[in-house]
C-alpha cells in the first residue's frame, strides 16, 4: 500500500472523519512515515481548536492533475 496514495483517507482517519478500513489501519500501525502523518494532522487540528479556526482541504482537478490547498477559516 503506498502512503502518498492514502494520505487524505489517513488525515480524515487523525481527525475523526473516517474510521478508515482494517487494511488502512494495519499499514498505519506498521509504517512509521504514516504514523508521522497521523500525528501531524493531530497537533495541527489541536492547535487549530485553540485558534478557533477550522481548516478545510480542497483538491479541484486540472489538466495536469489535481491541486490541493488548505483554507483556514473563522469559527
Amino acid at each position: 500500500m503506498q502512503c502518498d496514495r492514502n494520505k487524505r483517507r489517513i488525515r480524515a482517519m487523525a481527525r475523526g472523519e473516517i474510521v478508515g478500513s482494517l487494511k488502512l489501519r494495519e499499514h498505519v500501525r506498521n509504517c512509521l512515515r504514516c504514523q508521522a502523518e497521523m500525528s501531524r494532522e493531530r497537533r495541527m487540528q489541536r492547535e487549530l481548536r485553540a485558534l478557533k479556526l477550522s481548516l478545510i482541504h480542497i483538491s479541484e482537478p486540472t489538466r495536469l492533475g489535481m491541486i490541493s490547498y488548505a483554507v483556514f477559516c473563522l469559527k
